[in-house]
């Protein structure tokens, strides 16, 4: 059963993803460990046929997080290639730090957010680098 059975992923969702083809996705959450924070770290994997493809839906997402008003970020290059931004989330207002980066076929996003507690540069970064290593762990 996929994503799209179940209603999770609507068909009109990945429909323009399907010309770079996309193959799959995989979505995760973490939450902080201490109660009085409300940070989140949301990480999403974007697996594609061909680098080519991935190379194409990072330049994608870049363009789509200068859309919603996302400022560009100085950061380390991650992977094959990379870019980083910080603003605002469009639900719930709160602070965010977005680093994405290509690996071979595969696009990850990292963003860290918070409504009360705004996330830091350093630990936005942390992260990444954390999805890096792990991704090429294999």
């Amino acid at each position: 059963m996929t994503l799209t059975d179940v209603g999770l992923v609507l068909p009109t969702q990945t429909r323009p993803l399907r010309g770079l083809g996309f193959e799959a996705m995989h979505d995760s959450i973490f939450v902080a460990k201490a109660q009085r924070l409300d940070q989140r770290v949301s990480q999403r994997i974007w697996l594609f046929r061909r680098p080519g493809g991935a190379m194409g839906w990072l330049k994608k997402t870049r363009e789509d997080a200068a859309s919603l008003q996302f400022s560009e970020l100085t950061a380390p290059a991650l992977g094959d290639e990379s870019w980083a931004a910080q603003g605002l989330i469009q639900v719930g207002g709160g602070q965010a730090i977005t680093h994405a980066f290509r690996l071979g076929n595969t696009v990850h996003t990292l963003s860290m957010y918070g409504d009360v507690t705004p996330p830091s540069e350093a630990g936005a970064l942390a992260a990444a680098q954390a999805a890096l290593a792990k991704a090429r762990k294999g």
